[in-house]
């Protein structure tokens, strides 16, 4: 969010667009997003330069997380929620990056060569409290484990 790769979309308005307070934006007219300055706003991030994980996300109190939405009416700490609409790493729309399914699977390539030299060992006085969640089961509270660096 911080600091997006390309700094700024274009667009040219296809018909004539009528703004908040009577602006009409007219067809033709080529319309410039500032993505850097977007998504430093404090109206749409609250302490925009900090990384806040929480805005987007909150631990439940069974111990899983749950997204967070700007409907959210969950109150973790004093961070609202993130502004999805504001977010714009890669775009939005019909007209949005190319790139970004090749960009998710690179960062699931890149976790994994980092995790096949890890091992998760549960601990062994661990017993699995099953509890339904929607139509699928997770374990109460979460799995407690340990990482340990393979050999």
């Amino acid at each position: 969010r911080l600091f997006p790769p390309g700094v700024i979309l274009t667009r040219n308005i296809n018909k004539d667009t009528k703004l908040k307070g009577g602006f009409v934006v007219p067809v033709g007219t080529s319309v410039y997003i500032p993505l850097f300055m977007l998504q430093r706003m404090e109206k749409y991030f609250p302490q925009p330069e900090k990384c806040i994980p929480e805005r987007w996300a909150y631990k439940h109190m069974d111990g899983s997380w749950v997204e967070r939405s700007e409907h959210s009416k969950d109150r973790t700490g004093d961070i609202p929620p993130g502004h999805r609409d504001a977010f714009l790493a890669f775009s939005a729309g019909a007209r949005s990056c190319a790139g970004q399914r090749f960009a998710m699977s690179e960062a699931i390539l890149i976790l994994a060569g980092i995790l096949k030299d890890i091992k998760f060992v549960v601990k062994e006085e661990y017993k699995p409290i099953p509890v339904r969640v929607g139509i699928v089961q997770q374990p109460k509270g979460g799995m407690p484990m340990k990482l340990v660096m393979r050999n």
